[in-house]
């Protein structure tokens, strides 16, 4: 795993660490091109399981989609909290689910929550929310 590990640093360089978990192939695909124009390194995990070992690289921030059905989003959202360093947490809902979960995300350490059907400038705006006050 400490190979891995290392490969992974090196390619990454000096950008920051995006993990795409768990969500639609599309919207992962457009997320990713979207992020990588902006200098971060994005790498994708298919299921919340996978980036487990990925955590020692201190990702900058995490995507990933609520309804995911590999892993309860919630556990995932618990164990990025404890995090040190916390990474930003971006979390893509339905829009009907929106106004009911906000709170119960914003408890779990989510830092801004993304309605779909979204835009590309919709996850800019979010980006924004994630790192108010923080260093992207």
């Amino acid at each position: 795993m400490a190979e891995l590990l290392e490969e992974r640093v090196a390619v990454a360089g000096a950008r920051p660490l995006v993990l795409v978990v768990n969500v639609e192939p599309r919207f992962g695909e457009a997320v990713s091109r979207f992020l990588e124009e902006r200098a971060w390194h994005v790498q994708a995990a298919g299921d919340a399981r996978e980036p487990l070992d990925r955590w020692a690289l201190g990702p900058r921030l995490v995507v990933t989609d609520i309804d995911g059905t590999d892993m309860d989003c919630f556990e995932l959202l618990q164990e990025l909290s404890a995090l040190e360093p916390r990474p930003g947490i971006l979390v893509r809902v339905p829009q009907s689910a929106a106004a009911l979960i906000d709170e119960a995300l914003e408890d779990l350490g989510v830092d801004a929550v993304l309605e779909r059907p979204c835009r590309l400038d919709d996850v800019e705006a979010a980006l924004a929310r994630v790192f108010r006050g923080r260093q992207p």
